[in-house]
């Protein structure tokens, strides 16, 4: 009897660690989807133009720029465009910023 308690409670555990990751997914599509504006992405440095005015903030464009080559590991779009943030880019800056969802 005790064996199967124990049972449970690895099960719960894993349980529980499913549903953080679900919520934390959640928040991350959310948040993301507030860089895009409610598309499905990638963030753009029109995006990041929005959010800065939003804030009002003055960045150069060129900061802007350094700001997705870093978040997408320096995958660039067609000629001189810089590319996109995918949500999983996304998710990684977020990781690695230090902030947690839930």
């Amino acid at each position: 009897m005790h064996n199967k308690e124990q049972g449970s409670d690895e099960n719960e555990d894993e349980d529980d660690e499913d549903f953080q990751a679900e919520n934390d997914a959640e928040e991350v599509g959310a948040a993301y989807r507030l860089f895009t504006h409610g598309g499905t992405g990638p963030i753009t440095i029109a995006h990041l133009r929005r959010v800065a005015k939003e804030l009002r903030e003055d960045v150069p464009d060129d900061i802007l720029k350094d700001m997705i080559i870093e978040a997408n590991g320096g995958v660039r779009g067609k000629g001189r465009d810089v590319g996109g943030v995918s949500v999983e880019d996304f998710e990684s800056v977020m990781k690695r910023a230090g902030l947690s969802f839930g």
